[in-house]
């Protein structure tokens, strides 16, 4: 039975979840299981004994800080060791009406964080607020075992704020385009990706010899502080509309708004966008019409389409049917009396070189693709190199993790996490051909959230920990799950 933890805070359900691990070596134990951890509850009595019992207190890094967001309109950054937030921020004051979106740490760990709210992109400088985290170490040498060290507290501050909307309406009254309606520029599951200075560079000469280019407005306000310090950053945006954007966040500069060829886009809702983050600016997008589309950024044209409603379980291109032959089927399937649920592409992942492409299914399976090369001309090969029936509903969680070995000469092991709305959480190998099932754990709760990392025998997650090299390491994976309940759940899978 997989051990399960509860962080508590959130009023309402939690819509999305993020990891980043920023913090140095700690003579307290991290989030260890074999003594719950550094924290008021686990060192109430005697702080003495936790650090006695902990085996981690050498180790070069500890724990995480967890990001979520939540129908209670707020973001909250936790820090796992404490099992409490230590930060929270209210959207009210800067988010459209519509629903909470996902929220995600920058990538570099800058301590910056963006977050959707309908149609507005949010971006919160956090590096103050998150300070006295940073300085962990020195603070806890300081404080007395039973205190708290970090309390949770409303933060107000002045995020930079970009209005997919208004942005649209600058561009479409340029081309004499109608304009759009508020709920066609709600923002989905977006990426964010800092891409190498080379292809900055071939972005920037790209768009300023673009004709006609005028997405160059400030959605909202001046630069702000955040603006100052982050490097430029590529947001792959996915709209209710259908349509997938690129926001190019710019150094003291107003945001840039890559705009995608107007056809083919999705003829449904585009749930997700994942980018290709290695040496080619490439684009993926699955949405709600069956389609898994490619997309060239520095030209800004479409590279492929994937039709999942063409592919049969068994991973071969179904062949067009006759209308006669159709109607047969549809007949066969209704005197079965069998609930259909679409091939959506309902999650995404690629993998750190670029090669290879899970999707998650609206009809519960898991996908795999890969690319026939990796330069920048590389199509996606059909049929799928493996398909998997995982799940009993929509598959709309898919974590990548790579699971580093005991012994350091050893290749590490391939994971594949995925949660589903059966309410399941699947662990898989992907060491072999074909995935094969290593734990399943059943949720209480319909998830909407799924982060992943390697927990070591002395429960920390840090690849560095001493203590990875010894016999009795554990091969452990923590699961954080975000579900309709306002509680996040924290499940230790052991291998």
């Amino acid at each position: 039975m997989a051990a399960v933890q509860l962080l508590r805070g959130h009023t309402d359900a939690v819509v999305s979840l993020d990891l980043y691990t920023p913090f140095p070596g700690s003579p307290f134990c991290c989030a260890c299981c074999c003594c719950n951890g550094y924290s008021a509850s686990a060192s109430e009595d005697d702080g003495s004994s936790a650090r006695s019992a902990c085996s981690s207190s050498t180790i070069s890094s500890s724990s995480c800080l967890v990001l979520s967001s939540s129908d209670d309109r707020t973001v909250r950054v936790w820090d796992v060791r404490q099992q409490q937030a230590a930060v929270r921020v209210s959207l009210d004051p800067w988010g459209s009406p519509g629903d909470v979106g996902v929220a995600r740490f920058y990538p570099g760990g800058n301590g910056v964080i963006a977050a959707a709210c309908g149609n507005k992109l949010l971006t919160f400088d956090l590096r103050h607020p998150l300070r006295p985290l940073m300085q962990q170490k020195q603070r806890e040498e300081q404080q007395k075992p039973g205190q708290q060290l970090v309390t949770s507290s409303d933060t107000e501050l002045n995020p930079s704020v970009v209005d997919m909307k208004a942005m649209s309406c600058v561009d479409s009254a340029v081309v004499g385009e109608e304009v759009d309606e508020d709920d066609d520029w709600v923002i989905n599951d977006f990426d964010i990706w800092v891409p190498p200075a080379a292809i900055q560079q071939q972005l920037q000469q790209c768009s300023s010899t673009a004709k006609g280019s005028n997405s160059g407005k400030k959605a909202a306000g001046e630069i702000t502080a955040s603006d100052e310090s982050l490097d430029d950053v590529l947001i792959a945006i996915p709209t209710d509309g259908g349509k997938v954007v690129v926001l190019h966040q710019r150094k003291l500069q107003a945001p840039l708004l890559l705009s995608l060829p107007a056809s083919p886009q999705h003829g449904s809702i585009c749930g997700i966008a994942r980018f290709r983050k290695h040496a080619v600016m490439d684009l993926l997008s699955g949405g709600y019409d069956c389609q898994l589309k490619d997309w060239d950024l520095l030209h800004r044209k479409a590279r492929g389409c994937v039709d999942t409603q063409k592919l049969t379980p068994d991973g071969e291109e179904q062949p067009a049917l006759s209308g006669c032959k159709r109607q047969q089927q549809r007949r066969k399937l209704q005197g079965q009396q069998q609930i259909f649920n679409p091939p959506f592409v309902t999650a995404l992942e690629v993998d750190a070189p670029g090669d290879r492409v899970f999707m998650g299914l609206g009809d519960g399976a898991i996908s795999m693709l890969q690319y026939a090369e990796s330069t920048r001309n590389a199509r996606l090969v059909l049929p799928p190199v493996w398909r998997v029936e995982a799940h009993g509903a929509a598959v709309t969680q898919l974590r990548l993790l790579s699971l580093q070995q005991q012994q350091q000469q050893h290749q590490p092991r391939e994971l594949l996490l995925s949660c589903s709305d059966d309410r399941r959480l699947c662990l898989f190998s992907l060491d072999e051909e074909k995935p094969s099932l290593l734990v399943s754990h059943q949720l209480r709760e319909k998830p909407n959230a799924l982060r992943a990392c390697q927990l070591c025998c002395c429960g920390c997650t840090s690849t560095r920990c001493i203590n990875r090299s010894s016999g009795d390491m554990l091969e452990t994976v923590r699961a954080y799950v975000g579900d309709v309940s306002p509680d996040i759940k924290i499940i230790d899978l052991r291998l």
